[in-house]
């Protein structure tokens, strides 16, 4: 399995901190060294995390949870496998806003899958429109591949 990357660039007062491949048990390594080096303000960019298992949300939170103090902490373009932790383990958005989310499509034609960003002020999108997504490769309408107010259920949780 590939290792998980953590590449940091600083713009004004922010710094954007993009985070790739799998959260497992190995991201600790990767991530301890960037617990006293983050900025005031940081934007967690998780649109290429893929996978994300138990001890990687273990890893995650605890890492959240002595990052946070005296920080403010977003995140942008989180990947529908981070969304589907965000739905299910609220201590991974404690004193987090979260500013953008990939969702997933589908084409019920041709099942063709893609991805679209949503930012936060479309969200929870349960009684909104998605923009019309046509499908590349037939020309089909697509469709989100799970139902909105389920995806979006971490929108309630504020903490």
């Amino acid at each position: 399995m590939r290792p998980i990357i953590v590449n940091k660039t600083q713009k004004g007062d922010t710094e954007y901190v993009h985070v790739s491949g799998p959260l497992n048990e190995d991201a600790t390594v990767v991530l301890t060294p960037h617990k006293t080096t983050l900025g005031k303000k940081v934007v967690f960019n998780l649109r290429d995390i893929d996978y994300i298992n138990s001890s990687g949300v273990r890893v995650w939170v605890l890492f959240l949870r002595d990052i946070r103090k005296d920080r403010e902490i977003f995140y942008e373009e989180c990947s529908p496998a981070i969304v589907g932790q965000l739905n299910i383990v609220s201590s991974m958005i404690e004193h987090v806003q979260v500013l953008s989310v990939q969702i997933p499509l589908q084409c019920p034609a041709c099942r063709t899958e893609r991805l679209d960003l949503a930012h936060a002020g479309a969200f929870p999108l349960a009684n909104a429109q998605l923009k019309a997504e046509v499908c590349p490769r037939c020309g089909e309408k697509m469709e989100p591949a799970e139902p909105l107010d389920e995806y979006f259920e971490f929108a309630a949780i504020r903490i």
